[in-house]
């Protein structure tokens, strides 16, 4: 998918659960024809990461580079939920920002 929750839906989600349970309704709703959707692993993000692709953060007002992912257009955002945990109180996430 290379429209994600925030292009769909016009907003962040606002929890690990919201982005969990988003994956799922978009599976109930047949996206795209599809019937799997979840939410990528570091691992996944990591793999399409790409430092020489660079512009600035979505908001504009921080001056970092961001190494956006060919696969999303207009580079997409630059934090990302990932499927993973760590414990019970915390979940892993993604930032494509100098490096990953």
């Amino acid at each position: 998918m290379v429209k994600g929750f925030r292009i769909i839906e016009r907003r962040q989600p606002t929890s690990w659960d919201e982005a969990m349970k988003w994956a799922d309704k978009m599976s109930d709703q047949r996206f795209a024809g599809f019937t799997d959707w979840r939410v990528p692993t570091v691992a996944e993000y990591r793999a399409i990461y790409n430092p020489k692709r660079t512009k600035l953060a979505y908001d504009s007002k921080r001056k970092f580079p961001v190494g956006y992912p060919e696969v999303f257009p207009g580079g997409g955002g630059y934090g990302f939920w990932s499927n993973e945990q760590v414990g019970d109180k915390n979940a892993k996430y993604v930032f494509f920002c100098g490096r990953i």
